[in-house]
């Protein structure tokens, strides 16, 4: 098809099925790709996810739901790749995560957190890899690692403790770093 063809052609609607004849998902196709808005369905026909393509490529906010229908997840996409904020819930609606993507790598700071709402891990990523201070904690608000990472690579001490705030081991990666 000419490229003229292909501008000229209409948007269509289509239904994908599973294999017990379940709709999946749904959206409109433009030149034979995904293009436009769709919603995917979870198997017992509630809302599983909703956000737009063009050209074949998720663009835009996609926001995705557990079988109760309570948001589950929100990342924003740029020509396929997730790019921006990206945030995820618990079933219960409390935060879970939240972090920044740049082209499908992690970027910046991130924060996951337990169900209870208390902090479970913060940290930092640089084009992908794990960078700066690692936290993370027990869900008694004790804390469990603490550590730093450079390029991917941990770093320096990193410490270890118990749900009691007793340390469990240190070590310190200077150590192994090469020479």
């Amino acid at each position: 098809m000419t490229a003229a063809a292909a501008r000229a052609e209409r948007p269509r609607l289509v239904e994908e099925t599973d294999e017990q004849g379940r709709v999946c998902a749904r959206g409109t196709t433009l030149a034979g790709r995904r293009h436009g808005p769709w919603t995917l369905f979870h198997a017992d026909g509630a809302v599983q996810a909703e956000g737009e393509y063009r050209n074949g490529l998720k663009e835009g906010l996609w926001t995705s739901y557990f079988e109760s229908g309570k948001r589950s997840e929100e990342v924003c996409y740029k020509r396929g790749e997730r790019h921006g904020p990206w945030s995820a819930w618990h079933t219960d609606g409390r935060r879970a995560g939240q972090r920044t993507y740049a082209w499908g790598a992690l970027q910046g700071p991130w924060a996951s957190w337990h169900p209870d709402g208390s902090p479970w891990a913060e940290g930092e990523y640089n084009a992908g890899k794990p960078h700066r201070a690692y936290t993370c904690w027990w869900e008694n608000g004790e804390k469990a690692i603490e550590g730093e990472y450079e390029d991917g690579e941990p770093t320096g001490i990193w410490v270890w403790w118990d749900d009691r705030g007793r340390v469990l081991k240190s070590l310190d990666y200077t150590c192994y770093a090469e020479a």
